[in-house]
Order: structure tokens, then sequence, then C-alpha cells
């Protein structure tokens, strides 16, 4: 199945790619942070539960979970996006061999 994106941040620069979702407390609004050419993401300074899609280069559905703070996530060798997301309901729509076009 394909879902479409519309609304996100694309994190292809260092500082963007380093702040993330840290020092935030859940936004009251949907969010969605597309990390580009990362494998692997971390919840230090985090403060809540997070949803997390890895695409890879087709992006294609890997892997998903709900990392929680404080945590490192596993290595993903065939990563080429992580997508971090606070919009539950989008989430819970996403199945392993999905695409997502953004």
């Amino acid at each position: 199945m394909k879902h479409i994106l519309k609304e996100y941040i694309s994190a292809n620069d260092f500082l963007t790619k380093l702040i993330g979702f840290m020092f935030q407390r859940k936004p009251k609004k949907a969010k969605t942070i597309i990390f580009i050419n990362e494998k692997m993401i971390h919840m230090f300074f985090c403060f809540f539960d997070l949803p997390v899609i890895i695409l890879d280069k087709e992006k294609k559905v890997i892997d998903t979970f709900i990392i929680k703070p404080w945590r490192i996530s596993k290595y993903y060798r065939k990563a080429k996006y992580i997508v971090e997301t606070t919009d539950l309901d989008f989430f819970k729509t996403i199945k392993k061999n999905d695409t997502i076009l953004f």
C-alpha cells in the first residue's frame, strides 16, 4: 500500500538532524520529521514516546516501532530514511513493505 506524507520537515542539515524532537514536550499538532541518510536514532533529551518508521532507498517500510525517551534505536544497515512522527493515526496505518511517498 502507498501512503503520502504531505506535511513534514526534512532534516537534511546538521542542526536539524541534531535537534529533531529534543527538548520539546509532545506537540499539540501532529509533526513529522524525515531524517535523510540515517541508520539509527537516539531519544536523548526527548520527553515523550515517539512513533518511528524506517525506510529503505525505495521508501519501502523496513520496520516500525515506538521508541521511549532516553533510548537508542538499533542500527538499520539498509535504512535510507527515518521518519519520526507524532501523528499516531498515520503511524497505525503503516505496515512493513508499504511505500511512503514524500
